[in-house]
């Protein structure tokens, strides 16, 4: 997987590259990705200060979030929800899809 960063108006980077390195990577254990985009930006003048948008490249459609917070973790925190939502969403589903495909198999198996 890919992970590309871009931090707009931040200084000090490295920490917080490496805590959000190791939480995509984390997502990438429930879904697989083929390459992520995350942009973290301080906004000075702007209330909440720090916004971040996170693009996921996975089979299917992308997805992706955006969240903003007076600190940059709760703004990931943020994030991190509603791409848990999303993935938990599509896993649902998935698991629908198998279901009706499978009860229409077996209709089909008792008509013939």
């Amino acid at each position: 997987m890919d992970i590309e960063f871009k931090f707009r108006g931040l200084t000090g980077q490295r920490e917080l590259r490496d805590f959000l390195k190791q939480q995509v990577k984390d997502l990438e254990d429930r879904l697989p990705i083929t390459s992520a985009l995350v942009v973290v930006e301080h906004q000075r003048g702007v209330a909440p200060a720090y916004w971040i948008y996170v693009r996921l490249a996975v089979p299917g459609k992308d997805i992706f979030t955006c969240g903003r917070d007076h600190t940059p973790l709760a703004a990931w925190l943020k994030v991190s929800k509603e791409l848990d939502r999303e993935i938990k969403r599509r896993k649902a589903r998935l698991v629908q899809k198998r279901k009706s495909n499978l009860q229409l198999r077996r209709s089909q198996g008792r008509r013939a």
